[in-house]
């Protein structure tokens, strides 16, 4: 099969978004800026998955993660990322990089701006051919490969020099956003109940962490 590479900035399934929603008039607006992102829907049933998707509030970037959701399981991350920034003023500026795909293989290479700093993501899909369900998935978050099995939760340390990607032995956590929420109106809130949760069940995470 022949592989492809294309631009994500004009592939039609990569999406980079930012949403505002109806919040109260003193809290910094919301923002998302995603890689990936297809959700089914059909009748009460919710499907889907985010490849990557930088959150943040008035600007500053609260967490990456990815997702996953089959039709009758529970959504679950796929990685989970949040900041260290020390003095550094992070802001989510968007996101560019590439894509290279043969229908089998999926891979994702992408770059968030986050101000002075950048996040690089790397993404990689298996599908079997016949049942063209995952079978293997890889994620790199800066210069640290996540384990297929295993926790996926990285704390993003851009405070020094040099960015350092710290690999939290935790389990992602248990909060979970919402992808039938079409206006992204709890997203926020569902991140902010997982960092919470994450500082509570790590304290190595509580301290490195913003």
């Amino acid at each position: 099969m022949k592989r492809t590479a294309v631009n994500c900035h004009v592939l039609a399934m990569l999406v980079l978004a930012a949403f505002v929603q109806g919040i109260r008039a003193d809290e910094p607006s919301p923002g998302y800026s995603m890689t990936d992102y297809l959700i089914y829907k059909e009748g009460d049933k919710v499907a889907g998955h985010i490849g990557a998707c930088v959150i943040s509030r008035g600007g500053k970037p609260m967490a990456c993660f990815g997702m996953t959701k089959e039709p009758e399981g529970k959504p679950e991350y796929t990685f989970f990322v949040v900041f260290r920034s020390g003095d550094k003023a992070l802001e989510v500026e968007g996101s560019g990089g590439r894509v290279d795909s043969d229908g089998i293989v999926t891979k994702i290479e992408e770059e968030f701006h986050l101000g002075p700093v950048a996040l690089p993501i790397t993404l990689e899909t298996t599908r079997d051919e016949a049942t063209m369900k995952v079978t293997k998935s890889k994620v790199v978050v800066g210069d640290q490969e996540l384990p297929e099995k295993g926790p996926r939760v990285v704390v993003a340390d851009f405070s020094g020099e040099k960015p350092v990607y710290h690999l939290i032995k935790v389990d992602p956590p248990a909060s979970v956003i919402d992808l039938a929420d079409d206006e992204h109106k709890t997203w926020t809130k569902a991140i902010d109940t997982a960092i919470a949760e994450l500082k509570e069940k790590s304290p190595e995470l509580k301290k490195l962490a913003d």
